[in-house]
């Protein structure tokens, strides 16, 4: 090779080193936020389960209260009149 192909070698390595770098940084950052949402769901739910645990007779409401109240997506599709 003559050293004009060469140069233009080392000068494409460079660029695709410089593309690497940021590919890999969007790829942390999604990997990083995936792992926020992840860690702070299991938290919740933590703290869900120790105050159930604690005062049971209190979260009887998480069973569906009004019955005559439908879900919307069901009054939306007409399945309900």
């Amino acid at each position: 090779y003559c050293s004009a192909h060469i140069q233009q070698f080392e000068k494409n390595k460079e660029e695709n080193k410089e593309e690497n770098k940021e590919e890999n940084k969007e790829k942390n950052k999604e990997e990083n936020k995936e792992k926020k949402v992840q860690v702070l769901t299991q938290d919740l739910a933590s703290i869900f389960e120790k105050e159930i645990k604690a005062h049971p007779q209190d979260w009887h409401m998480l069973q569906r209260v009004w019955n005559d109240v439908l879900p919307i997506k069901r009054i939306n599709q007409g399945l309900v009149n």
